[in-house]
């Protein structure tokens, strides 16, 4: 397979965090194929990066279309999609998704070579509507290396790819003069699927109670964090210090101010991953390989994952009642992993 002067329609439709980790292969893929013309197909709700990233042309999906219970809607919304890129002529379609859906869009618009993975790389049967089919003989591997061992087979010389985000001077200098002290920056949030996720905001009230005795500290909220920042601001009776509401691209810029980031399995946790900032990642139920954020040559060197000691973990129950894994994720251990990283004092 060549990629050379190709023109080329990269699919991960969602979620933000999957959005995020694909990234650093196609911008990988740029470098490797300058002359290659690369566009990505993506669902609305997880563009969000993209702004601050340069000439990554888009086809954006209606999410909530597609969601519609009205079949109708959401054929329309597929059909209006395949039109459009059949009138782009694109030579291949690499699938990173690996769905029924994100299988058949390509197919229906004609692409004629269409690269996704076998089963264990994909589901809902989509490999049936590949024309080149790449085997994952390993699965239990980390998104970031799944998603170069979709190209590997065309060229194993391709890495991984670090991401700058294109901000204005102004909005710089804006985040600049928030971050001017460098705090730890805390983000309990999740989106509303990923609920198990979330480390109880009692243990992130402790956290924050013992860390701004040595550090400055602010939380960052995101828009359905709103129980989140209630529950804190009762536990520390006020309000807990933090950033004002940002889009995703400056979110990025105020993490690379950073002196440590603690999250949870979110898309957050992947943005300052491929920003290189230093990450502590709370995994909770979350698979530490599968779910972890770039822990290699790539990663900033004081990041780390925390891996609560149970055996339930890791799980996929997003409906469990007990989640002994959080339970288990104590805030002194935490501390204690922040301060290795950032030293006494900061």
């Amino acid at each position: 397979m060549e990629f050379t002067g190709k023109n080329i329609l990269v699919v991960r439709l969602s979620a933000l965090g999957d959005v995020i980790r694909t990234t650093p292969t196609i911008l990988g893929l740029k470098k490797a194929y300058p002359d290659s013309r690369i566009t990505w197909l993506v669902e609305d709700s997880s563009a969000g990066l993209f702004p601050a990233l340069e000439d990554i042309p888009l086809i954006i999906l209606s999410r909530k279309k597609l969601k519609s219970r009205n079949p109708l809607v959401v054929l329309a919304e597929i059909s209006r999609i395949v039109k459009l890129i059949r009138t782009q002529h694109f030579d291949l379609c690499l699938d990173f998704h690996g769905i029924l859906k994100s299988a058949l869009i390509p197919y229906f618009a004609r692409i004629p070579i269409r690269i996704g993975f076998l089963p264990k790389g994909s589901k809902e049967h989509a490999h049936f509507f590949y024309t080149h089919r790449v085997p994952l003989e390993n699965h239990q591997i980390s998104r970031y290396l799944r998603n170069l061992k979709l190209l590997e087979p065309y060229d194993p010389s391709i890495q991984l790819e670090s991401v700058s985000l294109g901000l204005s001077d102004e909005t710089h200098q804006w985040i600049a003069d928030m971050m001017k002290e460098n705090p730890l920056l805390l983000i309990p949030g999740t989106s509303m699927f990923g609920r198990n996720k979330q480390w109880p905001a009692e243990s992130w009230a402790m956290l924050y109670k013992n860390l701004i005795e040595r550090f400055p500290v602010k939380f960052v909220f995101g828009p359905a964090d709103d129980h989140y920042r209630e529950s804190l601001s009762r536990l520390l009776n006020g309000d807990p210090p933090a950033l004002p509401p940002l889009s995703i691209p400056e979110l990025g810029q105020a993490l690379t101010h950073s002196r440590l980031v603690v999250v949870c399995d979110t898309g957050p946790m992947h943005l300052g991953s491929i920003l290189r900032v230093p990450l502590l990642a709370l995994m909770g139920p979350s698979d530490p390989v599968l779910a972890q954020p770039l822990l290699d040559k790539n990663a900033h060197p004081r990041s780390s994952i925390f891996v609560p000691d149970v055996p339930c973990a890791p799980c996929r129950n997003r409906s469990c009642k007990e989640l002994i894994c959080q339970t288990f994720t104590k805030p002194k251990d935490v501390f204690d992993r922040i301060v290795l990283a950032c030293g006494d004092t900061g």
